[in-house]
């Protein structure tokens, strides 16, 4: 099952913390909205980023490995939303963007 962080704040350099598994993640800007699901079927929840103002949302596939840095897997923009929701799928995370027009669905397929 998908669930969110158990922690997000913002650090000095303005990204927000995730606690996951033991480890701490600097993932997006302190403005942005992060939840975690499973967007590739793997049973391993991943972060999804949206920037609110811009509607651009990033998918990770995995975690980075101690120390390193890892590119979003999926960058899609929709409509500016400001808040995420998982609808789960048979296990698989779908994002849902809720936004004042109502909310979009994406269903990421990672390349």
């Amino acid at each position: 099952p998908t669930s969110p962080p158990t922690t997000t704040s913002p650090t000095p350099d303005h990204a927000l913390v995730i606690e996951h598994d033991g480890r701490r993640y600097a993932v997006g800007q302190a403005d942005d909205i992060v939840i975690l699901g499973d967007w590739n079927c793997d049973d391993t929840p991943t972060p999804a980023v949206l920037h609110p103002s811009t509607g651009v949302v990033a998918f990770f596939a995995a975690w980075p490995d101690p120390g390193a840095s890892l590119d979003p897997a999926l960058v899609l923009t929709v409509e500016r939303g400001d808040e995420l929701r998982v609808d789960d799928d048979q296990g698989c995370g779908h994002l849902r963007v809720l936004h004042r027009g109502g909310s979009t669905l994406l269903n990421p397929e990672f390349p």
